[in-house]
């Protein structure tokens, strides 16, 4: 029997900067079930696919500037996912990412 696991999970923390033209590539160690996204400086874009990343497809979440003093979050949601792309719109993105690992 399987339980939906709705909270909590192990943080794992991201920071970069998401450059226009190269992107960033990131492995979590173990699948995510939850993710929380910000960025300063520009917009970014977030790819759960390679294919999607190389041929910048429409697949992608948009994250908008966000205010990191504040706390702000720019896009939360569940995501199931063991890697993702990050790309800056317009310019370069600070982009800090925070997944909740599944526990075993």
């Amino acid at each position: 029997m399987s339980v939906a696991q709705v909270r909590g999970g192990v943080p794992h923390v991201f920071r970069d900067t998401a450059v226009t033209t190269t992107g960033r590539h990131h492995n979590l160690p173990v699948f995510c079930f939850y993710l929380k996204a910000r960025c300063q400086g520009n917009p970014c874009k977030l790819y759960f696919t390679k294919a999607d990343f190389d041929n910048d497809t429409d697949q992608y979440v948009y994250i908008p500037v966000t205010n990191f003093t504040t706390g702000e979050i720019g896009w939360e949601g569940p995501v199931e996912a063991g890697e993702y792309w990050v790309r800056g719109i317009g310019g370069n993105s600070e982009v800090e990412i925070v997944t909740f690992q599944r526990r075993a």
